[in-house]
């Protein structure tokens, strides 16, 4: 027998089993690559709507002169998440239509992050105090 034949031989028997297994292993690989990216992705867009409520949250206290620690009026919260609601509905649109955040969940959302914004719970309240000083110094 010829070396070069027998060679010749495992070569095409290798070639064989590695094209019948790449139909089986790829698959799986490919999945699991694109359930990653779509783990990040989605990551990456609730943050951006979290990150839009803040600002959104920040913006309606400032501008009704409430700092860190106020106690907000019942009337007055209503319009803030409201507008709070709109801000967010005009600057992440996209975002919150891949997330399937209905409309009608904005204000209920609003209103988990408003404890955070006001200094009752985080850092973020920190924010419309600084943004009060420095406003008054303009």
């Amino acid at each position: 027998m010829d070396w070069n034949s027998m060679l010749n031989d495992l070569w095409n028997i290798a070639i064989t089993i590695i094209t019948l297994m790449i139909p089986i292993i790829v698959p799986p690989l490919v999945i699991k690559l694109l359930d990653k990216l779509g783990a990040d992705a989605d990551a990456n867009r609730r943050q951006a709507v979290i990150n839009a409520f803040i600002n959104g949250l920040i913006g309606a206290l400032a501008s009704r002169g409430f700092k860190a620690g106020d106690v907000i009026p019942p009337e007055v919260k209503a319009r803030v998440l409201a507008e709070t609601a709109g801000y967010v509905k005009q600057t992440v649109p996209d975002t919150l239509k891949k997330l399937g955040v209905p409309d009608g969940n904005l204000v209920d959302i609003a209103n988990t992050h408003l404890p955070q914004v006001l200094g009752q719970f985080g850092p973020a309240g920190a924010l419309i105090g600084t943004m009060l000083a420095a406003e008054k110094k303009a």
